[in-house]
């Protein structure tokens, strides 16, 4: 099984970075967004099931929505 490369995220809430963080932040159980080349992105991982797959980490990218 091939290891996944490290990310880091960084709270909503109280800007705590944690390293491959998934779900809801343990400081304050808000979203994390994931750290690109040293820039909060409007990415996060979290937990959720696609399709017909079973429940992974899974990465949502939430500047894509519309207004």
């Amino acid at each position: 099984m091939e290891q996944e490369k490290d990310f880091w995220v960084e709270c909503n809430v109280c800007k705590q970075q944690l390293k491959n963080w998934t779900g809801s932040t343990p400081c304050c159980g808000s979203l994390a967004f994931i750290v690109e080349d040293g820039r909060v992105s409007q990415k996060s991982s979290i937990f959720a099931s696609v399709g017909d797959s079973l429940i992974k980490p899974t990465i949502v990218d939430f500047s894509n929505k519309k207004g």
